[in-house]
């Protein structure tokens, strides 16, 4: 069962996540086209890979550990998707 929506948001800002994060994970999701929770940090690692400025790279990599670390803010942005 996928968490409620203001559950979700209210677990990343608490795990110290900004609006502009969440955001760029929903993009990154949106437009890549992960199918599950658990397929975000390999999208958002292929977004890394593909970034020819490495400042942008180091963001997307701390970004997937982030999401490797904690697998329920995995889920938090699942259940934010489309939202």
């Amino acid at each position: 069962m996928t968490m409620h929506k203001a559950v979700a948001r209210d677990l990343l800002k608490k795990a110290g996540w900004t609006e502009p994060q969440i955001t760029m994970a929903l993009r990154i999701i949106a437009y890549d086209g992960a199918r599950s929770a658990a397929q975000i940090a390999p999208v958002v690692l292929a977004f890394a890979d593909r970034s020819e400025d490495a400042g942008e790279a180091a963001v997307y990599r701390a970004l997937a550990q982030r999401l490797t670390d904690d697998p329920r803010e995995a889920d938090a942005l699942w259940a934010l998707r489309g939202w």
